[in-house]
């Protein structure tokens, strides 16, 4: 048990007083060793509080998960993580198609990758000629404009999107290795120049045909070979120069020139009968030699190539052709049944047909017969196609000239061409041009077909086609001068109907393998381009 103080022992009286004052005081050791304790103790107090502070200070660095009682220490700097994503400018060792980005802003990235993009082409050109007269025009006269906000946002975004710990991997990868991005820049650009270039070497190039002649020198005849006229077609020129400039490296652009058959050749002249071109047409088809449908384009041009018809003869596309067979040199392709796109043996051969046809009518020979496709083919105009159906529908023209006409043909990298040569008569000053004129349009109607083969809630709609009705006529002109408007054919070009496939099957059925692109064949519409839309709706 403590014993409480007494009042004395509380507050000492004087006499005690004087008696404390009156001890012996601290010798010098004693001080030392007085010094030496606090001096110990004041450091263990500031190394306690200290430690406390700098642990408090790292804490509140890193504070990731508010709202936990326990927040641990991520394993990245987050300071280096957050000034990355923050700042406006791009990391360093970041590099454009080789120009260092790292450093700036987007505005002055934007306005770099520019220059060197202009940099680069300089002295870059295309020459354009037609294998004798030629003209340069740089790529920087065409007005590129590129645009490399795709790059510019891929260089920023690399230390800006994503996790954390992404983007401080990608930093400390920076830190070792460039980021090197490549970057093709779509761009524009004004074709003006080229057309403006082209125009004027076409006046340098374009000229007329001259005749052969013959003359008789003592017993010699003496003939002068022929000249063929050039003429350029501004509008292929362009397109080939089109085709180059995506490349921005130097090249050459040849010009697409026609040649202009003289009416009468030395080669007549040699044989006593004058040939001169009388009619030419030209359409294109793509794909590979070995393709079913141009090995048969292919296999039709090679029975007509060199065919003769004597004065008032009538050809028949179907007797030329020969029978639609595999052992005639036939493969099975592509047709046109009613308005619908089939498989049949012999696919193709109406382009050599609607070739002729228009060669025919440019020719001015008398057709004898003509039909035209139940739907708009894309390889000639509206009203403009020949058909070839078995015996019933055949293309058939005269020689209604006094002279034989000869008919050339040729097929190759897809470039089909129908030259039929003879000799008629023309006034001087007379030409001829052609065109179609819409009477009416057929509109499609819509067709439903419940397809238990789809998921219910599938829809697979094939779009429609509207009918067309087409007059063809001719113009004849005199010194350009208007004269006379000839009636050629009407075409009717019936409707197809939209279809649209509506599923009745289970919801969760999968679609078996193959069989939409069946769909998509077996309701393939041949018009022109988008040659089909395909929707898919669901429910």
């Amino acid at each position: 048990m403590v014993k409480p103080f007494s009042k004395e022992e509380k507050e000492p009286n004087a006499d005690n007083a004087d008696h404390a004052k009156g001890e012996e005081k601290p010798s010098g050791a004693s001080k030392k060793s007085i010094m030496v304790i606090s001096a110990i103790l004041l450091v263990a107090i500031l190394s306690y509080f200290g430690l406390n502070v700098i642990s408090s200070n790292r804490h509140h660095e890193t504070v990731y998960a508010v709202g936990t009682e326990e927040e641990a220490e991520p394993p990245y700097d987050s300071m280096l993580v957050r000034a990355a994503r923050e700042s406006d400018v791009a990391y360093d060792n970041i590099f454009v198609n080789g120009t260092d980005v790292g450093g700036l802003t987007k505005e002055q990235v934007n306005y770099r990758l520019k220059e060197e993009f202009f940099s680069n082409l300089e002295g870059q050109e295309l020459v354009l000629t037609d294998g004798q007269q030629s003209a340069n025009i740089g790529f920087l006269e065409l007005n590129l404009t590129p645009d490399f906000s795709g790059a510019v946002e891929e260089a920023f975004d690399f230390t800006r999107e994503g996790t954390n710990e992404d983007i401080y991997d990608r930093i400390t990868r920076l830190n070792n290795e460039p980021l090197q991005i490549t970057y093709e820049p779509d761009f524009t650009y004004e074709i003006d120049e080229v057309e403006r270039v082209i125009l004027e070497l076409s006046e340098a190039i374009n000229s007329e045909p001259i005749n052969a002649t013959s003359y008789r020198g003592g017993e010699q005849v003496v003939i002068t070979e022929e000249i063929l006229g050039k003429e350029v077609d501004v509008d292929g020129s362009v397109a080939n120069v089109r085709q180059l400039i995506p490349l921005l490296q130097s090249d050459t652009a040849y010009l697409a020139v026609t040649n202009i058959y003289p009416e009468i050749l030395a080669e007549d002249l040699h044989n006593g009968t004058p040939r001169a071109l009388m009619g030419s047409f030209t359409t294109t088809y793509t794909g590979e030699a070995t393709d079913p449908r141009n090995v048969n384009i292919a296999n039709a041009v090679s029975k007509i190539n060199g065919w003769e018809l004597a004065p008032n003869e009538i050809f028949s596309v179907y007797h030329a052709f020969g029978i639609m067979t595999e052992e005639n040199g036939y493969r099975i392709a592509a047709i046109v049944v009613g308005n619908e796109l089939a498989q049949g043996i012999g696919g193709g051969v109406c382009q050599v047909v609607s070739t002729i046809y228009n060669a025919v009518l440019r020719a001015e020979l008398e057709v004898v017969e003509r039909g035209n496709h139940t739907m708009m083919v894309t390889y000639v105009e509206w009203g403009f196609d020949a058909t070839l159906a078995g015996t019933w529908i055949d293309f058939r023209f005269r020689n209604d000239t006094n002279y034989p006409v000869i008919m050339e043909a040729s097929a190759e990298d897809g470039v089909l061409t129908v030259d039929l040569f003879g000799y008629k008569e023309t006034q001087p000053g007379r030409r001829i041009s052609f065109f179609a004129s819409l009477n009416s349009v057929f509109e499609a109607g819509e067709t439903f077909i419940y397809d238990p083969n789809l998921p219910y809630g599938k829809v697979i709609v094939r779009e429609g086609q509207n009918g067309h009705d087409y007059d063809v006529f001719k113009n004849i002109y005199y010194n350009d001068v208007l004269v006379e408007t000839v009636f050629i054919n009407n075409s009717i070009y019936t409707s197809a109907d939209a279809l649209i496939r509506v599923g009745t099957g289970p919801a969760d059925m999968e679609i078996s393998e193959g069989y939409v692109e069946e769909i998509i064949d077996d309701s393939y519409i041949m018009v022109p381009p988008p040659a089909r839309e395909l929707i898919y709706v669901e429910f």
